[in-house]
């Protein structure tokens, strides 16, 4: 699923009642100066998928061919589950790249386990390791 910022049609933020049950609810600024962005994606029926991939993508940077690193402009991401497991991770890391794989989400015969992956990789890389980045490039 992908931000409102870079969908092409209102489905690219998906959908929970359809697969892929996980649903982008938009940017949505924060109204301070230097705020965050505060960006939250839902997940309905975390059963029917496989794994799920958490991935902070610096498009604009990417596209620009700017190098970047995470550590300059910070960030988290916050995982809460319905039964009120909570994970947080930095979004700081000082590699360059554009791509940051935080963590996936393992389904396992109806268990879901969760892996801190806290790489940081360029945007062919991602491509050819995180299932289903490519659909952000095309």
């Amino acid at each position: 699923v992908f931000s409102s910022l870079f969908r092409q049609k209102k489905s690219d933020m998906g959908s929970l009642e359809a697969f892929p049950f996980m649903q982008h609810t938009g940017d949505k600024p924060e109204p301070a100066e230097g705020g965050e962005s505060v960006e939250q994606i839902n997940i309905a029926n975390l059963d029917e998928i496989d794994t799920a991939n958490v991935v902070v993508l610096n498009y604009g940077k990417a596209i620009d061919g700017e190098e970047v690193n995470f550590a300059a402009d910070s960030g988290r991401v916050e995982i809460q589950s319905s039964e009120g497991d909570y994970f947080e991770v930095a979004i700081d890391a000082t590699d360059m790249g554009h791509v940051y794989h935080v963590c996936s989400i393992k389904n396992k015969d109806g268990e879901n386990s969760l892996v801190n992956e806290g790489v940081v990789m360029d945007l062919g890389t991602a491509f050819d390791k995180i299932p289903g980045f490519s659909l952000i490039c095309e």
